[in-house]
């Protein structure tokens, strides 16, 4: 029962709750009616966090470096077509997104390899600004709307940068993410007011594979050396 857990985490003093939901790996999973039994779900349970006084963070995954064809920009439909249904799903269920974080992969088309090896840092920087502008106007279209009273239509947003395990991480190059949160904020701030995407590369600092190696050697003190002075780092660029 997602109610008596919530009730549970309450007592003890947690404030957030992140909730992971795949919404798509193939272009049948974005089809309108299975896309939105699982925005119905992911809405249903934002609702409950906040019936508890919990914040939800929603992780949402759509497909994100999908190939553009000749006629459409496919990644971006894909996170259009998600944004947009989580938000009437949201309002449907009366939750309060002024008081929701969300989080999300950038739909920027390209492959991994393209991105790290065919683009140089301009490109990337370029990329990552126009990506970010366009994603926030998206959510401003989503998430805008005349029955919210609300100065921030939405708590904040979190770039999610990708998985950086394999042989072949689909993750994105720092500067490009970088970039990504660069263009949101600049969009933001003259529309909404605030910067709405925060700083999100805590995890990928401090938890850096290095520090996992050493551990995983038995050097634990290596290993938390190393984690101390990468938040200490995380701390002050911020």
């Amino acid at each position: 029962d997602n109610n008596e857990k919530l009730a549970k985490f309450r007592q003890h003093d947690m404030e957030y709750v992140r909730i992971h939901c795949n919404l798509a790996s193939s272009a049948a999973d974005m089809e309108v009616h299975v896309l939105q039994q699982k925005l119905d779900c992911l809405a249903r349970a934002a609702q409950q966090c906040q019936s508890h006084e919990l914040v939800p963070l929603l992780l949402v995954q759509v497909p994100w470096r999908e190939t553009n064809n000749d006629e459409n920009d496919v990644s971006l439909l894909y996170f259009q077509k998600a944004m947009m249904g989580l938000a009437r799903a949201l309002r449907e269920k009366k939750v309060d997104c002024s008081k929701l974080l969300l989080e999300t992969r950038p739909p920027l088309g390209i492959s991994a390899r393209e991105e790290a090896q065919e683009l140089s840092e301009i490109q990337r920087r370029e990329l990552g600004l126009n990506v970010g502008e366009t994603m926030f106007s998206v959510l401003e279209s989503a998430f805008s709307s005349a029955e919210s009273s609300s100065i921030h239509p939405l708590l904040g947003f979190c770039v999610a940068g990708g998985s950086t395990k394999g042989t072949n991480p689909p993750a994105m190059q720092d500067d490009t993410q970088d970039a990504v949160r660069q263009g949101m904020r600049k969009a933001s701030r003259v529309a909404w007011g605030y910067g709405l995407c925060f700083w999100e590369m805590g995890a990928k600092l401090m938890l850096q594979p290095k520090v996992g190696q050493l551990w995983g050697s038995d050097n634990k003190d290596g290993a938390s050396e190393l984690f101390g002075n990468n938040a200490k780092a995380m701390a002050e660029e911020i």
